[in-house]
């Protein structure tokens, strides 16, 4: 029986002495994989450098070396900042999937509220509008338009007091009255009859309107000129 568990014994070492001898067999064989590796990389990094070199002497650049350095040890500082502007582009380009539905929506609308203006015709209104400013621009010159500017405070009182109903109605009618008369018809009225169209009331108070605005324009005019003296 003691001979049994001393055999046990030693079966138990020889698997033990096994398992290490296998470990160590398979700690040389990844060394042995590593230096190979290593080799090939010494190998291929020599030759990369070497080409870079031939490269920068082609193109005639001198490689600093202390330059490098300080270039790697700022990268490596700055890798907190170089993360964060990467964080943001991606932030930015979340948003950007995010508005993207919005932004079409908005790019649909323009585009019929477009064709809405178009239908209307809008376009064709600016259009002549152009042209207008165009003809404007040819009859007229800046200094014209300064001049103009200058008085329109007197312009903007003449549109004032157009502007009243009274004025409106009666412009209305003599443009109303003026566009059913033929130019260069001839009244064939005799005397008597200019003289019996004095007796009317009608034609008295329009001579009358006429005179006291010949009158007043007159007054106004002679006060402007003394003013300009």
């Amino acid at each position: 029986m003691e001979n049994q568990n001393i055999q046990d014994q030693i079966n138990d070492l020889n698997k033990k002495m096994d398992q290490v001898l296998d470990y160590i067999h398979e700690q040389k064989q990844r060394n042995e994989v590593v230096e190979d590796l290593a080799e090939d990389l010494s190998i291929v990094s020599r030759d990369a450098y070497k080409s870079t070199v031939e490269e920068l002497d082609q193109q005639g650049i001198e490689l600093d070396i202390d330059e490098v350095k300080m270039l790697v040890f700022k990268f490596m500082r700055n890798i907190d900042n170089i993360s964060s502007v990467i964080d943001s582009f991606e932030s930015l380009n979340d948003l950007i999937k995010d508005a993207a539905p919005i932004l079409n929506e908005v790019g649909i609308d323009a585009i019929k509220k477009l064709h809405e203006f178009e239908e209307k015709g809008y376009f064709e209104y600016l259009n002549e509008l152009y042209k207008l400013l165009g003809k404007i621009h040819e009859y007229y010159s800046v200094e014209d338009l300064r001049e103009l500017s200058q008085n329109i405070d007197k312009l903007f009182n003449i549109m004032k007091n157009l502007s009243s109903p009274e004025m409106l109605t009666m412009a209305e009618k003599t443009t109303a009255q003026l566009a059913h008369m033929k130019p260069g018809e001839e009244d064939k009225k005799s005397t008597f009859g200019l003289l019996k169209e004095l007796n009317k009331p009608d034609t008295r108070q329009s001579l009358a309107f006429s005179l006291r605005l010949l009158k007043t324009m007159s007054k106004e005019l002679q006060n402007g000129n003394n003013q300009s003296k």
